[in-house]
């Protein structure tokens, strides 16, 4: 599987589609499948008649999406399979050690000390190959760190590290979060005994501040506003392909 994009206009051709059931109208927005990263291009949803979704579905679950895998590109993302297609700037660093760990199955080496500072998604499904005391690992929603940024600062003040990488994902709860305003609801009322107004509420005050939109975008313009915070560090921002386990570098 290369990277997650545009499906390919010829396999589109290829195979039936229907408007998304839920809502003929309703376009891209609100969709799961249409807000993966695979279909961003596309300027109206579209399921295919083979795919036996639920309303609530998510792509990585969806036939059609494995039947094209193979011909899935993003052009923003590039693809680590050997140590030359790191960036230069991620060669010799903790960057380009992660990489090396993560796509590369590098042995690893002994660590007296962290090197790096990974911010990640808290999905379950993602899992880095590291060894012991290699890296920092903070994990947020969306690896959106915006809210626990002291703790950026002290792994770089007190921790001395010097590099630092972001990391974004396919498939992200945090993406498209008002499609799952009810099932937060009714999950919080059922598995928490919260009282629904008050699950409400709750969704409604902190849901539009960790929606991160595209993860790709969101990564890569984070790790920018992180490098005018902390200009000294090499800050990377990087994707984690879920079903392969693998590491993109971000253009």
């Amino acid at each position: 599987m290369t990277s997650p994009g545009e499906f390919s206009n010829t396999l589109w051709e290829q195979h039936p589609y229907q408007i998304c059931a839920r809502d003929e109208a309703h376009g891209t927005e609100g969709c799961d499948l249409a807000e993966s990263p695979a279909v961003t291009a596309r300027t109206a949803c579209y399921r295919p008649v083979c795919c036996r979704h639920s309303h609530d579905c998510s792509i990585m679950s969806c036939e059609i999406y494995h039947l094209l895998e193979d011909q899935l590109i993003d052009t923003r993302l590039l693809p680590v399979n050997s140590a030359d297609d790191m960036l230069p700037d991620y060669q010799n660093t903790p960057i380009g050690v992660l990489l090396g760990y993560q796509n590369l199955d590098w042995p690893f080496c002994a660590y007296a000390r962290a090197e790096l500072l990974i911010g990640m998604c808290m999905d379950h499904r993602k899992m880095l190959r590291l060894p012991d005391n290699f890296a920092y690992v903070l994990r947020a929603g969306g690896a959106n760190l915006r809210r626990i940024e002291f703790k950026v600062s002290y792994a770089i003040a007190v921790g001395g590290v010097r590099a630092m990488c972001l990391i974004g994902h396919d498939d992200c709860g945090m993406v498209g979060l008002a499609t799952r305003k009810e099932t937060f609801i009714k999950g919080l009322v059922e598995n928490a005994g919260w009282d629904r107004a008050e699950a409400e509420k709750h969704f409604e005050a902190f849901a539009p501040t960790f929606e991160i939109g595209d993860p790709i975008d969101f990564v890569r313009l984070e790790s920018q506003r992180l490098r005018t915070r902390y200009p000294k560090l090499l800050i990377a921002p990087l994707f984690y392909a879920v079903r392969e386990g693998r590491l993109y570098q971000v253009r």
